[in-house]
């Protein structure tokens, strides 16, 4: 099960557990909004944070796989995708190999961190890199483990 669909799935278990609470103890309406507003927003936050963790787990499940595939591509472009909310976006890195094939790698915050080269990408330099061909992340892109630039 995905932890958004578990996190969901405990926030409506626990607002419905709420309700006999709210028949037998009978708070007037004001605290029942308080209450209720305190549970969405400790949700929330608990949303983001196991969210986070995930994918700080995922991408670590990536740097342990055992099965690592070695390539290298010339780096063509970072990708920007817009999140819908000012100054929120994801990005991705992409690399054309010399098949012609183009891959797409995952440019979140844990890669970044994890391998400082990333932010100083050239255009047209070619790149060997390493990555779990196995392990995706939730838009199906790879996660990069390593990256050398080739002289």
């Amino acid at each position: 099960m995905y932890l958004d669909k578990f996190i969901f799935l405990i926030g409506l278990c626990s607002l419905l557990a709420m309700w006999p609470i709210f028949a037998l103890l009978k708070p007037n309406t004001r605290t029942q909004a308080i209450i209720l507003i305190l549970l969405i927003c400790s949700y929330f936050y608990v949303y983001l944070v196991g969210l986070d963790q995930y994918r700080n787990a995922l991408y670590q499940k990536a740097l342990d796989a055992p099965q690592q595939e070695k390539q290298c591509a010339v780096f063509t472009q970072y990708i920007k995708f817009n999140l819908g909310r000012r100054n929120s976006h994801e990005t991705a890195l992409q690399f054309k190999t010399s098949a012609s094939e183009f891959l797409e790698f995952n440019g979140d915050r844990t890669a970044f961190q994890h391998i400082n080269q990333l932010a100083h990408l050239n255009l047209g330099q070619t790149y060997c890199f390493e990555y779990a061909s196995e392990i995706k992340d939730w838009n199906g892109r790879f996660m990069l483990t390593k990256l050398e630039k080739t002289p």
